[in-house]
């Protein structure tokens, strides 16, 4: 029996396949070294980052998950001159605000052992 999931997995292929193939470019073997770069790292990051999510309770985890948006707002203004709006900032402030007061309030208590 087929799963909702996988039946809205299989819709969104097929609607994202149609432009994909129309307007397909096949990239340059620099390009195809970048791609090959972007997922070994990407990889090796998820790795180091489960890793260290080992050591912190979920409830720590996922407080500081959310400045995963943040952060890439940032990267984009630092490295490609990504102009940051006013509706932007204002929720990267109240991101960072929440993030600092449920990351205090977490603080406080103590993470249970690790078996190793």
């Amino acid at each position: 029996m087929i799963d909702w999931r996988t039946l809205i997995r299989a819709a969104g292929a097929a609607i994202a396949v149609v432009p994909a193939v129309k307007d397909w470019l096949w990239p340059r073997p620099a390009e195809w070294a970048l791609l090959g770069a972007v997922g070994v790292t990407s990889v090796i990051g998820q790795l180091l980052m489960t890793h260290a999510l080992r050591y912190v309770r979920a409830a720590v985890g996922g407080i500081i998950a959310q400045l995963t948006p943040i952060t890439s707002l940032a990267l984009g203004w630092a490295l490609l001159g990504d102009r940051i709006g006013l509706l932007a900032a204002a929720g990267a402030v109240l991101t960072l605000v929440g993030v600092s007061v449920g990351a205090y309030l977490a603080s406080g208590r103590e993470a249970d052992p690790v078996d190793e």
